[in-house]
């Protein structure tokens, strides 16, 4: 009930625009990201083809995860931060993070209860344990982190483009309730 709130209080085709602007960016983000690492492999020789096959994945699988978060978290918390007259470039970057974060620090919780296993990876010159009978070292933590981090950064990108569509298009500049015609 509460995005549909939003979308009629604000025009339904620039709440539309700047929604697709928010699921888009991060999936051309991704994507980009993505070829940097083929163009790498290029690079240094070590491609085999492979790569570009997965491409066009990358940008579906950024789609569906960046729709799955703005439609299930970003477009209620507008809703909810326009509700409170919250709703500002600061207020949407916070948003944006967090709502980045918080599915990824649920999926990759690094605390394993179940199994007492480890993990370890090559780092450079040597091995790095990263988690000790299921439970992460100090660089399994900064691994966590770091990838938790990343993905508040795409909720970022997020929030930037829907904020940039909406100031770019919507009659409306401010994050202000518009008065209903004719009221005083």
């Amino acid at each position: 009930m509460g995005p549909l709130l939003i979308v009629r209080a604000m025009k339904t085709k620039y709440i539309t625009l700047a929604a697709l602007a928010a699921i888009i960016t991060p999936a051309i983000a991704t994507t980009m990201y993505f070829l940097a690492i083929v163009a790498l492999a290029v690079i240094t020789d070590s491609s085999n083809g492979a790569e570009y096959k997965a491409l066009p994945l990358s940008f579906i699988y950024g789609l569906l995860i960046s729709g799955f978060h703005v439609i299930a978290l970003g477009l209620p918390i507008v809703w909810a931060l326009y509700k409170l007259e919250k709703l500002n470039i600061w207020s949407l970057i916070t948003s944006g993070f967090f709502a980045g974060c918080i599915p990824m620090s649920i999926w990759s919780w690094p605390i394993d209860y179940t199994y007492k296993s480890g993990s370890s990876y090559w780092e450079g010159k040597e091995i790095v344990i990263a988690k000790v009978d299921g439970m992460p070292t100090l660089i399994g933590w900064v691994d966590y982190l770091q990838g938790v981090a990343f993905m508040g950064m795409f909720g970022i990108i997020s929030a930037l483009s829907f904020w940039w569509v909406w100031k770019r298009y919507s009659p409306n500049k401010s994050f202000k309730p518009t008065p209903e015609s004719g009221a005083v």
